[in-house]
């Protein structure tokens, strides 16, 4: 049985990709499906992703168990994975990863993000 995510939250998922463990292994993956639903990242997430969108701690690539690659010698960002997560949220899109992925963290990205994440809240603010 292969990790689902309707199985997982934002947060379990980022916990899975950063498991020390898997830093060790031959294979830094997590072999998991890429059938996010466009509302797998709910808004009550966004205050934690915002806070890893700069992290360029190293952590475990996605993979998809149709992929017949797997990323040896790599890994991925755990702020690019947060970027991801946020873009979906905004744009109302799912996550997708394809058939695999080794994200590295995007600063311009990460900036543009938190500024457009601080006036949300600026705003959501004001209307209450």
């Amino acid at each position: 049985m292969w990790l689902k995510p309707k199985d997982m939250t934002a947060s379990t998922f980022l916990q899975r990709v950063n498991n020390a463990k898997h830093h060790k292994a031959d294979f830094n993956i997590l072999i998991m499906t890429n059938d996010f639903l466009d509302t797998w990242v709910k808004a009550s997430n966004i205050d934690t992703l915002i806070k890893l969108v700069k992290s360029k701690e190293k952590c475990s690539c996605f993979v998809s168990p149709l992929s017949f690659t797997i990323p040896f010698k790599d890994s991925a960002d755990l702020g690019e994975y947060a970027i991801a997560f946020i873009k979906a949220y905004k744009q109302k899109e799912k996550v997708n990863f394809g058939l695999y992925a080794c994200p590295k963290t995007n600063d311009k990205d990460a900036e543009e993000l938190i500024k457009w994440w601080t006036q949300q809240k600026y705003h959501g603010s004001r209307q209450h």
